[in-house]
């Protein structure tokens, strides 16, 4: 297990455990934030995968998984050394917005979209 995995695994840990940790709605989106601020990119996809289950989410949030995933491996491929997985990461990127984009077009204008990235 990797550093940066044992470490999240142990925050989650102390999360659920502490007074009304897993009683109200989790922060998601300040939580996947702050891993990708701290370019933990492959836990904050691990997180993404966990939330879809996880019923403290709130639904608002599950409907942007996939243009969280999205974002999430985007951000991630500029820190990609290897051009290779790089390619095969924005690849992967280009599919999930795209999958994202087909589910909910009514949330997808141009201008959205552009606003979304910016931050």
């Amino acid at each position: 297990m990797t550093m940066r995995r044992l470490l999240w695994v142990a925050a989650l840990i102390v999360w659920v455990l502490s007074p009304g940790g897993a009683a109200a709605d989790e922060p998601a989106q300040a939580f996947l934030e702050g891993l990708r601020e701290r370019n933990y990119f492959d836990i904050a996809l691990d997180y993404l995968a966990s939330a879809e289950k996880n019923p403290a989410i709130p639904d608002s949030f599950k409907e942007t998984i996939l243009y969280e995933k999205g974002t999430t491996l985007v951000q991630g491929a500029k820190f990609q050394r290897d051009s290779a997985l790089r390619e095969q990461q924005l690849d992967e990127a280009q599919k999930v917005l795209q999958e994202f984009i087909s589910a909910k077009p009514e949330t997808c204008t141009p201008r959205q979209l552009a606003a979304r990235l910016a931050t």
